[in-house]
C-alpha cells in the first residue's frame, strides 16, 4: 500500500498508521483484514452511539464490537512479532489502550475509505 501524503493531515496519529502499515506490507491479506475489521469497528462503534444503550439488539452489537476489537489487537499482537514498536500502546487491556484502539480505527477506517474513491 502506497502513503499517500494527505493522510498525515486527515489522520490523529499518522506515524503510528504509517508505521503499522509498513509492517504488515509483506502480507496484503494481513492489511486487508485490519482494515476490515477497523472499519467495521469504526462503523458500529457509530451505529451504537447513536442507537443508545436501551435500543433492541444493543447487546449483541457490544459483543460483535468487543470480538472485533479482539481481531484488531490480535493483529497489531503479529504486528509487533514483525517489528511495530507502538503495539502495546493498543494491546494492553487498560481503557488508555482501548481508546487509542478506537483512534487507530477510525483512521484506518479512513484509509480504507480513500482507497475505495
Amino acid at each position: 500500500m502506497e502513503w499517500r501524503s494527505e493522510w498525515d493531515s486527515r489522520l490523529k496519529n499518522p506515524g503510528v498508521v504509517r508505521e503499522l502499515l509498513e509492517v504488515l506490507a509483506s502480507d496484503p491479506g494481513q492489511t486487508f483484514d485490519l482494515l476490515f475489521h477497523a472499519d467495521f469497528a469504526d462503523r458500529l462503534l457509530g451505529v451504537m452511539r447513536q442507537a443508545g444503550p436501551q435500543s433492541e439488539g444493543f447487546g449483541r452489537m457490544q459483543q460483535t464490537f468487543a470480538e472485533t476489537v479482539e481481531k484488531i489487537r490480535s493483529l497489531i499482537v503479529l504486528a509487533a512479532s514483525n517489528g511495530f514498536s507502538s503495539a502495546g500502546r493498543y494491546t494492553d487491556l487498560t481503557p488508555a489502550a482501548m481508546s487509542s484502539i478506537l483512534d487507530l480505527s477510525h483512521d484506518l477506517s479512513m484509509i480504507k475509505h480513500s482507497q475505495m474513491a
